[in-house]
C-alpha cells in the first residue's frame, strides 16, 4: 500500500457466528504492520472470543474482540495486547502508519531540528497522529508503541 491514505476496505460477515455481526477490515497488506487474513477466523483465547483478520510481523495475529469490537495482538495461545479501542481507529492508525512512514510526505517540515535523523522525525509524527486518534494505542508496551519505536531506529 502507499501512503496515500486511501487504504482498501471491504465489510465482511463471520459465517456461522451471526452474534459476531459484520466487520470492515482492510483488504491490502501494509509493509510489515498488517497483512489481511481470509477466510475470517474464530479464535478463543480464555474465556472471551475472538475474530482473526489480519497478521502482523512473523508471528502476531490481529483480531478484534467479539464483545468489545477493540482490536487486540497475541504471539502465543494464552495472551492479547491492546492495540486499538475499534477497527474503525485501527484503519486510520494504518491509514497513518502509511501516510508518515512509507509515503513520508509528512515527514518534511522545515522546523524539524537538523541535526534529528530521518527516523525519528517519522516516528515523532507517528506518535502524534496515533495519540490523536486513539490515544490508548500508545501507551508502553502496545503495539503502536512498538512500532513507533521500531521507526525511529530506521526499521521502516
Amino acid at each position: 500500500m502507499s501512503g496515500s491514505g486511501d487504504l482498501k476496505v471491504e465489510n465482511v460477515e463471520f459465517p456461522g457466528e451471526p452474534s459476531f455481526g459484520s466487520f470492515r477490515v482492510p483488504t491490502e497488506t501494509v509493509d510489515g504492520v498488517f497483512t489481511p487474513v481470509r477466510p475470517l477466523q474464530h479464535v478463543q483465547i480464555g474465556k472471551r472470543s475472538f475474530v482473526w483478520f489480519g497478521s502482523s510481523g512473523a508471528t502476531g495475529r490481529l483480531m478484534v474482540d467479539s464483545g468489545s469490537g477493540s482490536v487486540f495482538e497475541t504471539h502465543d495461545a494464552s495472551t492479547v495486547t491492546f492495540v486499538n479501542e475499534s477497527l474503525g481507529k485501527f484503519i486510520e492508525c494504518l491509514e497513518a502508519f502509511s501516510s508518515v512512514v512509507l509515503d513520508g510526505a509528512e515527514n518534511r517540515d522545515p522546523a524539524d531540528e537538523a541535526d534529528e535523523d530521518e527516523g525519528e522525525r517519522m516516528a515523532r509524527r507517528l506518535e502524534e497522529r496515533i495519540r490523536m486518534i486513539d490515544p490508548r494505542a500508545y501507551e508502553e508496551d502496545t503495539f503502536w508503541y512498538d512500532i513507533r519505536w521500531d521507526v525511529s531506529l530506521g526499521d521502516w
